[in-house]
């Protein structure tokens, strides 16, 4: 079984109700906000139409107005600036409603995203997998409430979870893709060998390793 396929069936699995079956939201369109920002695979510049569909995919597909406006943006906003990011999305085949009656956008469909599915993946037990669809940081030009939450938690988790595996390969190919203090903390100590590895460029940063 290949990794998507893996990654897809723990995101259905995560999101079918009791009594198995799937619920009126259904997949489509891959995007990709891990080091890149893509959909189906063509680079888009729009980042924030992006945020306010990965903001909406993590809330379980609709989000009020007001909490969108504080994910996506860290400062006031016009009135107009998240109707504007839905008419975007759309553009890019992201279907994004707005209910006036209940304040709330919605997706009619849940894409694909690949940061949901190395969650998914985490919390399946596929750590490996999970680490080899990291291709770098979640959406890397965005300093929003929404990237730093997504940045911090992705990475807590991912180096909690390949620190627990005890595996040294796993360890060393965490290092080439995660810079997280509780990586480095362990190589500081010099607890275990096995994670002298990592946080190398918190290391050399700190002149600590030998030619930093």
């Amino acid at each position: 079984m290949t990794i998507k396929r893996r990654a897809a069936e723990s995101v259905r699995a995560a999101s079918t109700p009791p009594g198995g079956r799937s619920g009126p939201i259904a997949q489509t369109r891959n995007i990709e906000i891990l080091g890149r920002c893509r959909v189906d695979g063509v680079p888009v510049r729009g980042v924030k139409a992006i945020e306010l569909v990965t903001a909406l995919a993590v809330a379980g597909g609709r989000m009020h107005r007001d909490g969108l406006r504080s994910r996506v943006y860290e400062h006031d906003i016009a009135d107009s600036t998240l109707p504007t990011l839905a008419y975007r999305a759309r553009q890019m085949g992201v279907d994004v409603r707005f209910d006036r009656e209940r304040c709330e956008f919605s997706l009619t469909a849940m894409p694909d995203i690949d940061v949901l599915r190395v969650f998914a993946l985490i919390t399946s037990g596929h750590v490996a997998e999970a680490l080899e669809l990291c291709d770098g940081p979640c959406l890397p030009t965005s300093r929003s409430p929404l990237a730093d939450a997504l940045r911090h938690s992705l990475e807590s988790r991912l180096a909690e979870e390949v620190l627990r595996t005890g595996d040294p390969r796993l360890i060393e190919a965490a290092a080439c893709r995660i810079d997280t203090w509780s990586l480095a903390e362990p190589a500081m100590r010099g607890d275990d060998p096995a994670v002298a590895v990592l946080g190398r460029s918190y290391l050399s940063g700190c002149g600590l390793l030998p030619g930093a």
